[in-house]
This record gives C-alpha cells, sequence and structure tokens, in this order.
C-alpha cells in the first residue's frame, strides 16, 4: 500500500477514532445523565402530584369532622340543612352532606347527592352509606349510575355531643376534584398522569371517555395491585401500542389512613423521553461526518504535499543509489524544509556526495595500482633474472675461491719447503768453511731449489694474481647484489605507498611489500659483510703478492749468489759470510711469506664459505622475488577486478 494511503488512513483513524470516542463518551455520559435526569424529573412530578393528590383525599376528613362537630347538626333539621349549606359554600370540594340519625334515617341532606351503582333511590345509597358507617368505614369508594361512568368518595364522620350519639354525617366528593390534579400534568407533548383505583380502573385522565378502562393487565400495575406497593419505574407499552416509560405511586396517607386503594401512573413516551439524547447522538454523528468531509480531505492533502511527496523523493533517491547510480540531485525545497525531511534530504545528498568520492578516488587509485602491479610484476621478473645471474656467479665465485684455497694451501707448503731448504742452506754455509767440495755440491743444489722457488713464487704470484681478480669480479657481484637490494628497496617502498593509498584492500599487499622489503634488507646486509669480507682478502692478497715478488727477487739473489760461488771460489769466505747473512735474511723473508701465505690460505677458505652464504641468500632472494611476482600477479587481478566493481558505479 502507498504511503499517501497509509497517511490517509492514519488520518482518517486520528480524526474518526478521538471523535467517535469522545463522542462515543459523551453519547453514553449524556444518555446516562438524561435518562437518570429525565427519570427524576418525571419520578418528582409523579411524587408531586400524588402527595397534592394524597393530602387533597386525607384533608377532606378533618373537614368533615370539622362540620361534624357543628352544633347546628343536633337541632332541627332546617338547622342542620342551614348549617350544611354554609359549610358546602366553605369547603368547596364537597358536593353534598347527609345527615343520618343513628338509626340510619335520613334527616338532612344538601347538595346534590349520586346515586351509587346498582341504586335507583336515595335510601338504598344512604343504607348502604350506613352499613359502612357502622363497619367502622371512615371512607367509602363509590361508582355511580346510571349515565356516564362515574366516581367518587364519600366521608363518614359521627355527630357526637358530650358522649350522645346524634347520627352520622356523609360527605360526598366527586372524584373529578382529585382527577382534575392528574389532568393538569403534562411532562412535554406525551407525558401524563392517570389516576387508578384499588381494581385497576382508570378513574382520572383527560380523556374521560376512557374512564372505566381495565388497566391491571399492564405490567407497570402489577406492583400495586399485588404488593400494595409502587413500580420504581420501567418502560411498557400502552394500549395504544406505544413504548413509555412510568412509575406506579400509591397514595400512602390515604391508604394508612382510610385503606383506599388508589395511585397514580406518570409517564411518558420513550421516543421522547429519548429525543434529547437522540439530538445529541445525531449532533455527534453530523460532528464526526462534517470533519471527516471536511478535515480528513484537508489534512490528506496537506500530509500528501507536505510528507508524503517528499518521503517519494527520498525514496527515488535511495532507489538510484542502490541502483549505484550517484548522479541523482536532491531538490533545495527538500533541502530547505527544517523537519526530518530536510534532515534526511541533507543526509543523502552528504551520502551521495561521499561516496561518489570516495569512489572516483577508489578508481583513480585503481588505476595506479594497475600500473604499480604492472610495474612490480616487470621488476619481480627483473629481480628473478639479476637474482639468478648473481647466483651463478656466485657459484662461479665459490668454485675460483675454493682452487684458490686450494692454491694458497700448495703455496704454503711449498713455502715450507723453501723453509727448509734454507735451513738446510743455512747449514750448508756454517760447514761450508770445512769443505769446498760440499760448498759446490750443496751450491748446485742451491741453484736448483732457487729455480724452483722462483718457479713456485712465479706459480703462487699468478695464483694470487687470480685470486686478485676473483676478488675484484666478487666486488662486481656484489655491486649488483646492491643494486638490486636499492631496486628492491624502491619497489618495497613505492608498494607500501600503494598499499597505504588502497586503504583496507591493499593490507595484503603491504604485508608482501614489507617481506620484500626486509628480505632487500637481509641481502643489503649479506652484501656489505661480503664487501667487507672481500675487501680484507683484496688487501691480505695484495700485501701476499708482495711479499711473494720479494721471494722472487730473494731466490733471484740466491741463484746469482750461487753462481758467483761457482766462478769464484777464492772469495769463499766473503761470499760465505755475506751467503750466510742473505740465506738468513731470506730465512726470515721466507717465514714471513710463509706466515702469510698461511693467512691467505684461511682468508680464502673464509671467503669460499662467505660465497656460500651469498649464494643462499641469493637463493632466498630470488624466492621471495618470485613469490613478489606471484603477488604482484595477484595484485593485477585484484586491481582488474576492483576496476570491474567499480566501473557498475555512475558518479556526477
Amino acid at each position: 500500500m502507498p504511503i499517501r494511503n497509509k497517511i490517509i488512513i492514519l488520518i482518517t483513524l486520528a480524526v474518526l477514532l478521538p471523535l467517535a470516542g469522545t463522542g462515543t463518551y459523551l453519547y453514553l455520559s449524556q444518555s446516562a445523565y438524561l435518562q437518570n435526569n429525565l427519570g427524576t424529573v418525571l419520578a418528582s412530578i409523579g411524587r408531586a402530584t400524588a402527595q397534592t393528590m394524597d393530602r387533597f383525599i386525607v384533608q377532606r376528613g378533618p373537614e368533615l369532622e370539622l362540620v361534624s362537630g357543628s352544633s347546628t347538626l343536633r337541632r332541627t333539621p332546617e338547622s342542620a340543612r342551614y348549617g350544611m349549606s354554609r359549610y358546602l359554600e366553605t369547603f368547596t370540594d364537597f358536593d353534598a352532606f347527609v345527615f343520618v340519625d343513628p338509626s340510619g334515617e335520613l334527616i338532612a341532606q344538601q347538595g346534590t347527592v349520586l346515586l351509587s351503582k346498582g341504586e335507583q333511590r336515595l335510601e338504598d345509597t344512604i343504607k348502604r352509606w350506613y352499613a359502612s358507617a357502622v363497619n367502622g368505614d371512615r371512607l367509602i369508594d363509590v361508582i355511580a349510575e346510571p349515565g356516564p361512568f362515574d366516581r367518587y368518595l364519600v366521608y363518614i364522620a359521627p355527630v357526637r355531643h358530650e358522649h350522645v350519639d346524634y347520627g352520622w354525617l356523609f360527605g360526598q366528593v366527586d372524584s373529578e376534584r382529585i382527577a382534575a390534579t392528574s389532568i393538569a400534568v403534562e411532562v412535554g407533548n406525551t407525558g401524563r398522569a392517570t389516576l387508578f383505583n384499588e381494581d385497576g380502573l382508570l378513574i382520572g385522565h383527560e380523556d374521560k371517555s376512557r374512564y372505566g378502562n381495565d388497566m391491571s393487565g399492564y405490567s407497570i400495575m402489577q406492583a400495586p395491585l399485588n404488593h400494595n406497593q409502587g413500580h420504581p419505574g420501567d418502560t411498557f407499552v400502552s394500549a395504544d401500542g406505544r413504548e413509555k416509560w412510568g412509575m406506579t405511586l400509591l397514595f400512602e396517607e390515604s391508604l394508612e389512613k382510610y385503606g383506599l386503594r388508589w395511585g397514580l401512573i406518570v409517564d411518558q413516551t420513550t421516543a421522547e423521553m429519548y429525543a434529547p439524547i437522540h439530538q445529541i447522538r445525531n449532533s455527534i454523528l453530523a460532528s464526526i461526518l462534517i470533519s471527516l468531509v471536511i478535515f480528513v480531505p484537508i489534512g490528506g492533502f496537506l500530509a500528501v504535499r507536505q510528507i508524503s511527496n517528499p518521503i517519494q523523493r527520498m525514496v527515488s533517491h535511495l532507489e538510484m543509489i542502490a541502483r549505484s547510480d550517484f548522479t541523482t540531485k536532491v531538490t533545495r525545497k527538500d533541502l530547505d524544509r527544517k523537519d526530518e525531511i530536510g534532515t534526511a534530504a541533507h543526509a543523502i545528498r552528504t551520502l551521495i556526495e561521499n561516496i561518489a568520492s570516495v569512489v572516483s578516488r577508489i578508481s583513480g587509485n585503481t588505476n595506479i595500482l594497475s600500473t604499480s602491479a604492472v610495474d612490480l610484476s616487470s621488476v619481480s621478473q627483473q629481480t628473478v633474472q639479476n637474482v639468478r645471474t648473481l647466483s651463478e656467479r656466485t657459484s662461479s665465485v665459490a668454485a675460483a675461491a675454493e682452487e684458490t684455497s686450494a692454491n694458497t694451501d700448495s703455496v704454503a707448503d711449498g713455502m715450507g719447503q723453501a723453509t727448509q731448504s734454507l735451513s738446510s742452506v743455512a747449514g750448508a754455509a756454517e760447514e761450508m768453511s770445512v769443505t769446498v767440495g760440499e760448498i759446490a755440491g750443496n751450491t748446485e743444489r742451491a741453484r736448483r731449489i732457487s729455480d724452483e722457488a722462483v718457479q713456485q713464487a712465479q706459480r703462487v704470484a699468478g695464483t694470487m694474481q687470480s685470486l686478485g681478480t676473483a676478488a675484484q669480479e666478487i666486488d662486481r657481484v656484489t655491486e649488483t647484489i646492491t643494486e638490486i637490494s636499492s631496486q628492491t628497496n624502491l619497489l618495497a617502498l613505492n608498494a607500501t605507498i600503494e598499499a597505504a593509498r588502497a586503504g583496507a584492500a591493499g593490507k595484503g599487499f603491504a604485508v608482501v611489500a614489507n617481506e620484500i622489503k626486509e628480505l632487500a634488507c637481509q641481502a643489503t646486509a649479506a652484501t656489505e659483510d661480503i664487501k667487507r669480507r672481500i675487501s680484507g682478502i683484496q688487501t691480505s692478497t695484495g700485501s701476499a703478492v708482495t711479499d711473494i715478488d720479494q721471494i722472487n727477487q730473494v731466490v733471484r739473489e740466491v741463484g746469482e749468489l750461487v753462481s758467483s760461488i761457482a766462478v769464484a771460489t777464492e772469495e769463499q769466505a766473503t761470499v760465505t759470510r755475506a751467503l750466510a747473512g742473505n740465506i738468513a735474511h731470506v730465512s726470515d723473508g721466507v717465514q714471513d711469506a710463509n706466515r702469510r701465505v698461511i693467512q691467505t690460505a684461511e682468508v680464502s677458505r673464509e671467503m669460499a664459505r662467505d660465497i656460500a652464504e651469498v649464494n643462499t641468500a641469493a637463493t632466498d632472494i630470488r624466492s621471495g622475488a618470485e613469490q613478489v611476482q606471484a603477488s604482484a600477479a595477484d595484485l593485477s587481478n585484484l586491481a582488474d577486478q576492483l576496476k570491474a566493481l567499480l566501473e557498475q558505479f555512475r558518479v556526477a
């Protein structure tokens, strides 16, 4: 369901429910109040009317007793008639007075006496009244006939004076006087008061044609007829079929004093009684209807214009964002709002701008990342090739170093032999003074030994030169390794920078860059160590070459000396002394050369071990370079995937 329909429904409910709730509450409360109030008012009218009629009935008794106490009744019939005539003028509610003696014989009468039902003569009526008086009755309920249905009450009072009975006084009151009070009662247009007697017959009503109607069948009459109590108030259906609300009230004082069971019905049609309630209901319904007709369309229009349409625009923006389209623009009208929709509009605009900026930056960085990945792959391939070349050269240098070490060992052995030979020469020089023949033989042998020494020194010199050349080649190799390490460090630095630009996506590449950087640092450190060791080898080799040159010079001098000995034997003593000194000097030089050659052999062995370590480091660097190459390939694939992903986004 669209949100505008929901808003209209909510507004309708927001208007309808409070109005309906308030209207229902007002209707129920006012209905209950009016019902109670109307019932109370009707009951009050009924009670007031009943009390008025009840007092009217009761008060007639004391008035008759006042008349019965008059002395005029105890004189002559003329006096009695005269007195009753005056009292009729005074007590106008009586229609007639009848005075009889103690035996029931008529003495005097005044006014119109109505005949009782079934009686045609006054004497018969008086006899009936007299019988009631003798029985102790003080009030007789009489229905008169013939003629229209008529009803009257006959009050009875004894006439006595000083314990002497003079007879009975009967006072007749027409029920019309009593019913007049009920007839005057009007409650609205349909409310009436109806007088009934103990038989349930109607004896007082505005419609006299209804006198004598039997009302005992109505539910409202059951309580007073059966239980001598009034009905508290309820609905019933009248003879004309209308629904009424009414209550019955008995004349309590009349019942208590005279046993007269007359009562009053006060009623009103429920239609008229509840008319104000219905009017309130109709007014409430009209108010609700007017509110729905006027306020709901206005509220719906304003809600759709102020809420639904802006929300639909916000939803449209969000749908375009969900489709990776960030070219949508938030209208100024929505941005200028000061409510939640304005806040949402600012948030959506900020979201679009931020995402577009991020996508643009990522797109640019992706191109850089792709280029860097290609460069890294190229550098990695070059690094692998250089490291392979380094490994091959290192292997060659290692072989040369091993050969140099072996040659140096041979030189050391030769120098040891030379030292022994010089020792022999020294011994022979000492014995030369003893025998010239031994000198000649030893001279010949010394010449051969010197020739061998020259040859061996030359071989050692060549070996040391080869060693120096190999050391220089190792220096070039170390320079190549240093250059590769520098390039690797530069590559690692660039990779670290690109990983930092890539953010979270470049964390894996940053780890690879750090590993490359650590390998480069290890290669640089190893290369520097090799350079230091090769520098020491070069220095020792140079010293050894110099010493070997000195040895060659000494050996040549020895040869010349031996030749001189052979030519000039006569200078034997002088030459022998010089030869002894020279031989001692040569012996010291040979011993020193022997020590240097031993040192050179040790350095050669150390250089061989260092070159082996360099070879191992070169192998590790090649493995790292291959890993870098694989990581560069992965990074290139990642850049391509990221670029393809970013192509799904559209930004302004």
